[in-house]
């Protein structure tokens, strides 16, 4: 089973068959967004950029706190959660940029804490330099929220630029802080966005998913092997086919 449609065609490039091949996504565990949510920022002003991940060099954070200083928004917060490796050298970054009352560096949260995370963010980043597709942006499009994600791996056959989300190059602070400035600015596009993004976010309910799985199972048993969605290359779609 591969997870995006880029895998796909790597694996049918490297002369895998493509009866072998089962393209589905990770999925979202729709129980954690049933609300209402408290604010765990509730000391924090708005508009808020959310990132949510591994405090690591893959995950390009470097390239959000360089973006902080230069966003536009005057009263911009940009919080990450997460942890990792990288946190002692970002803080200095940060301060480093100028961007140290902007940035907030929030530590890690428990799973079911991260549907709160975005139901009070305005807008999700995801800058990674390379992301075959996390689940925090399945997530955040779950829950509607507007995304500025890197243009590297999986992430393009999900986030359609200008529908879903916009995609920057990966590393480029600059481009990356003009595109957030154009969110924050714009709340017809955030509205755009959010609607858009919710809509495909239903299309990786994990129920729907294991059910998938369970077919994959139960084909490859009974000596089936016809896969699903064999045929498409963009936009994953995990809706059951009628």
């Amino acid at each position: 089973m591969v997870i995006t449609p880029r895998l796909r065609r790597l694996l049918l490039s490297d002369g895998v068959k493509e009866k072998r091949l089962h393209l589905i996504p990770p999925g979202v565990n729709p129980s954690f967004f049933e609300g209402p949510f408290e604010d765990p920022f509730s000391g924090v002003g708005k508009p808020r950029v959310l990132f949510v991940g591994r405090l690591a060099p893959q995950k390009g954070v470097r390239a959000l706190v360089a973006a902080a200083a230069l966003i536009g928004h005057p009263s911009a917060q940009v919080l990450l959660v997460g942890d990792g490796p990288e946190r002692r050298a970002l803080e200095r970054e940060a301060r480093r940029v100028g961007a140290g009352d902007r940035v907030r560096f929030l530590g890690f949260f428990s799973h079911d804490r991260v549907p709160a995370t975005m139901v009070h963010a305005d807008l999700l980043v995801l800058p990674s330099l390379y992301e075959e597709l996390g689940t925090v942006l399945l997530e955040a499009m779950y829950a509607g929220l507007p995304i500025v994600a890197s243009k590297t791996g999986g992430i393009p056959d999900v986030v359609e630029d200008g529908v879903s989300g916009l995609l920057v190059e990966p590393g480029d602070p600059e481009t990356l802080a003009r595109a957030i400035d154009r969110v924050l600015a714009d709340r017809g596009l955030a509205s755009r966005l959010s609607e858009e993004a919710r809509k495909r976010g239903k299309d990786y309910d994990w129920e729907v998913l294991a059910e998938r799985v369970l077919r994959v199972y139960e084909d490859v048993t009974s000596g089936r092997s016809t896969p699903l969605d064999s045929k498409h290359d963009g936009p994953i779609s995990a809706r059951p086919r009628r």
